[in-house]
């Protein structure tokens, strides 16, 4: 799953990121890092996020909304969709990403994912789908710019309740570090 992931990464064309509606931190900074890393490796990527989800709420209203779309594109199907902590094609508001021949990679951290996507990088055991896009990042060769950093920091703290939920382990530390030094406050 997750070479073929990262291959997808790699030969995505013109990639759109979403996520589940009601974007928690762990979907923001997952849908946010993600477009960082894939215009960092060339890739021509737009941000979908549904216009009943914004503004978005307070806390996450420093997050740079680049190259944000509110409609799918007219060209969706001839494009990558990479959805992000999105458990079920149900839980993101433009149903039409999951019409049948859509090319989707779906990465997530979710048990119950119900392993929707052409290509699907499920890792139960991460702490979050940011700590999957971090492990991704690196995979990539992509070093994180400050946004991506920060936004991967939001979905880790997020995800683990700033480092107090059974599901922080070793690799949640590790990712911790690794963003300090990258710049993270």
């Amino acid at each position: 799953e997750f070479h073929e992931a990262l291959a997808d990464l790699r030969a995505a064309r013109r990639p759109i990121v979403v996520t589940h509606e009601n974007p928690d931190g762990d979907a923001l900074g997952s849908l946010i890092a993600t477009q960082g890393i894939l215009e960092a490796i060339g890739k021509d990527c737009e941000m979908f996020i549904d216009a009943r989800d914004l503004p978005l709420p307070q806390e996450y209203s420093f997050f740079p909304l680049r190259n944000l779309i509110c409609e799918p594109p007219a060209d969706f199907r001839d494009r990558t969709i990479v959805f992000l902590d999105c458990g079920n094609l149900s839980r993101n508001p433009a149903q039409e990403f999951g019409a049948p021949g859509v090319h989707i990679v779906n990465i997530d951290h979710h048990h119950d994912n119900t392993r929707f996507g052409t290509v699907n990088l499920v890792e139960p055991g991460a702490s979050c789908t940011a700590e999957i896009v971090w492990t991704l990042m690196h995979a990539l060769g992509v070093r994180p710019t400050r946004t991506v950093a920060d936004a991967l920091y939001v979905g880790l703290i997020t995800d683990t309740g700033r480092f107090m939920y059974e599901n922080t382990g070793r690799q949640a530390h590790l990712m911790a570090a690794d963003l300090i030094d990258a710049g993270v406050d």
